[in-house]
């Protein structure tokens, strides 16, 4: 069990198999369990909680994209290093709430922020950027207030998920402008040519709105 569970059922712990415990959380920001025996301590387990694969996947693609991706954490420094050696963001910072505010500001001032959190501590130095995403299973409540976009799933694939999707959408916004100017054009022309009289033109204009938007909607639907 934990530590205190140890300690709790009155199993004696030596100085220094407590000092090498405590060396190792410190050192790789782990948790330890503790196997004991006859109140005597056997052995140590150090658990350690690495990034899954889909969030290396994640932020590769948004580098592939051109977009720069910016490790912000309050974590020690060796979590933050063992984070960024299997992660590869672009830049990365550590410390306290107040460093990493600031830097939020510093990083606002030339650019525009997307800013990514899983914990309510995080939500202090999102709401700063300019569109916040909160990402929690719980604690939604909590984080709304100071967040954009809620995500009820903690894995960061489905930002790239989202971000797809929305290329995916301003893609038909701006083919729905252009073939509506070009439909309104022909429209008018043919009116003008004595082809079509108003009523037929905006028929025949309505007609080429809605096989757009239903060509589009499942094009879009075949794509996901």
């Amino acid at each position: 069990g934990s530590l205190d569970f140890i300690k709790h059922n009155n199993v004696h712990i030596q100085e220094e198999v407590k000092h090498n415990i405590d060396t190792e959380v410190e050192k790789s920001n782990s948790i330890p369990f503790l196997v004991s025996s006859d109140s005597k301590i056997l052995g140590v387990l150090f658990f350690v909680d690495f990034p899954v694969d889909s969030t290396k996947m994640t932020i590769n693609y948004f580098k592939s994209r051109g977009i720069k991706t910016v490790l912000l954490s309050d974590n020690k420094e060796d979590e933050v290093m063992r984070l960024q050696n299997v992660l590869l963001f672009d830049e990365f910072y550590f410390g306290d709430s107040n460093v990493l505010s600031s830097k939020m500001s510093e990083l606002q001032s030339s650019k525009n922020i997307v800013a990514i959190g899983d914990g309510i501590n995080d939500m202090g130095i999102i709401r700063k950027s300019n569109l916040s995403i909160a990402m929690s299973k719980e604690n939604m409540d909590l984080a709304l207030p100071h967040c954009e976009v809620l995500c009820m799933d903690d894995q960061l694939v489905k930002i790239s998920e989202f971000y797809i999707a929305g290329e995916k959408i301003m893609k038909i916004i701006e083919n729905n402008i252009e073939l509506c100017i070009v439909a309104n054009i022909l429209g008018v022309s043919l009116v003008l040519f004595g082809v079509f009289n108003v009523i037929w033109a905006l028929i025949f204009v309505c007609v080429i709105h809605i096989f757009s938007n239903m060509f589009s909607f499942l094009r879009f639907n075949s794509n996901k």
